[in-house]
């Protein structure tokens, strides 16, 4: 029995170290596939075979059918049940045109349009999916007609155009990371921010499809699917002299030397073809900006952070990936500042070294802390106005005594001028903080000339009847007329005024 027993036992053994060899065995074979196939030998293969086209028409980008007219879009609004923005709209509901196709020459001087109807239908009754569809159905002939309001003269244009053209494209994605300071007196602010560019080049599609087609055929399936991941250094990159995008900022002022520049591609491979290829130039950046500030509302004035892009060596069109990162521009921390609203257009580029290429502009508005300027500035000077009126209440023939607190009020008053200086350029124009304190000099300059006129003239009399009157009429004028400045100068700068106010 024994015996049996131990036969038994040495049949199972053998079975499980013949099962265990055969997994081993298969570990191994899928390893040696692994190593034979690794995704680092794959990406180096294929930026060898792109550097062998970068010499050829093949190292271009790629040229694709885009719909020749959008619409802006507000990207602080979503679709109800879509993940998609909404199209901005004007009072009447129209839509604002975002780009025309370059062959139209009368559309060519106009910065801001109202698209009313596409296709004979108002886009006031239609929905932003209806627009989409109405833009993607052309006529028989490939084209859409619109009616364009030219909002300077209120005309409208019927107009007719093709509604797909040929193009090559560049796609943006800005992410600004932190803005390490902003001078106002000077119009720049110091930004470091996040700039990818995902574009498409002929060498890296030929390139793929070959290295993806003889992995699938050595394999023997064509029903296989594959994808690759690579990564490159800039450096490495820009040897092999594959062409990569060279954007530029048109009102950029330095850069700094700290940059960090790398390029990712993507592919996805269905036999026989390429279904997905993303090629991304990712860059992280430190410079300077400039853009004009409009001071005319300062302390309660709202200004425009701009940044403008342009592809300067090629004929590329720009468009902008609409993935503002809200999240990260909340947590940005400004202290004078408060972040409104980002938000991005196509322009044409007037620099551009092609004809009508398009550029990006993002702006981000931010209003002014007026917080400070109220407790540090305007009601000191409002206590001070209320001091030289004090003088009102002491005895017309006291000169001396009134001289001395109207004048001590009003030098005090002039040291205010200085510390808003650092805070503004020289202007040609007054802002409400000056005529603030343009009024403020002139009523506080009258207690003075009028102590000195009944001292001069022996009017006690008359000076005690003026002190009596003024002490409620002079007050009141100053508070009015102050309040008349500021309504007057912000309905005349709506845009450039905190929301408060407007």
């Amino acid at each position: 029995m024994k015996k049996y027993i131990y036969i038994w036992f040495l049949f199972f053994f053998s079975l499980n170290i013949f099962s265990d060899n055969e997994i081993l065995k298969n570990d191994l074979i899928l390893e040696e596939d692994l190593t034979e196939f690794n995704e680092v030998d794959s990406c180096t293969k294929i930026l060898t075979s792109m550097e062998s086209l970068s010499g050829t028409t093949s190292n271009k980008l790629e040229s694709l059918d885009i719909p020749t007219l959008s619409f802006d879009i507000d990207l602080n609004q979503k679709r109800k049940n879509f993940n998609l923005h909404q199209y901005k709209r004007s009072e009447n509901n129209n839509l604002y045109v975002n780009f025309f196709s370059s062959n139209i020459q009368t559309l060519k001087a106009m910065k801001i349009i109202e698209v009313n109807q596409i296709n004979g239908i108002k886009v006031a009754s239609m929905t932003d999916l209806q627009v989409d569809e109405a833009l993607q159905n052309p006529d028989k002939n490939g084209n859409i007609t619109f009616s364009a309001i030219r909002p300077e003269t209120g005309k409208i244009l019927s107009i007719e155009m093709p509604a797909y053209k040929r193009s090559a494209q560049l796609f943006l994605d800005l992410q600004i990371k932190d803005i390490e300071s902003i001078d106002s007196a000077k119009g720049i602010y110091k930004t470091r921010y996040s700039l990818n560019v995902e574009y498409m080049l002929y060498s890296a599609r030929r390139s793929l499809e070959k290295h993806f087609k003889d992995w699938v055929e050595a394999k023997g399936g064509k029903d296989l699917t594959w994808n690759i991941s690579c990564n490159f250094s800039e450096d490495v990159f820009l040897n092999t002299g594959i062409w990569t995008p060279a954007l530029e900022a048109n009102n950029m002022i330095s850069s700094e030397d700290y940059s960090k520049v790398s390029y990712h591609l993507y592919a996805e491979y269905v036999y026989p073809e390429i279904t997905r290829l993303e090629l991304t130039q990712m860059g992280d950046y430190v410079a300077t900006f400039s853009a004009p500030f409009n001071f005319a509302t300062f302390p309660f004035d709202r200004q425009d952070i701009i940044f403008n892009f342009g592809e300067k060596v090629s004929a590329a069109q720009i468009y902008i990936n609409r993935s503002a990162n809200t999240n990260t521009l909340q947590e940005l921390n400004l202290y004078e500042w408060e972040i409104i609203s980002f938000d991005a257009e196509m322009y044409i580029d007037p620099y551009s070294l092609y004809f009508d290429d398009q550029a990006a502009s993002y702006t981000l508005s931010i209003e002014r802390n007026s917080l400070y300027f109220l407790t540090k500035i305007l009601i000191p000077i409002f206590i001070i106005i209320a001091l030289t009126y004090s003088v009102m209440w002491i005895n017309t023939k006291e000169l001396e005594s009134r001289l001395t607190v109207s004048v001590v009020c009003f030098l005090a008053l002039i040291t205010y001028t200085f510390i808003i200086d650092k805070d503004l350029p020289k202007l040609s124009y007054l802002t409400i903080m000056d005529y603030i304190i343009l009024i403020s000099y002139i009523f506080a300059a009258i207690p003075t000339i009028q102590s000195i006129y009944a001292s001069r003239h022996r009017v006690y009399e008359k000076a005690l009847i003026i002190d009596r009157r003024s002490r409620i009429l002079l007050p009141a004028a100053y508070v009015i007329l102050i309040l008349m400045i500021i309504i007057f100068t912000v309905s005349s700068n709506p845009a450039n005024t905190k929301a408060f106010l407007r």
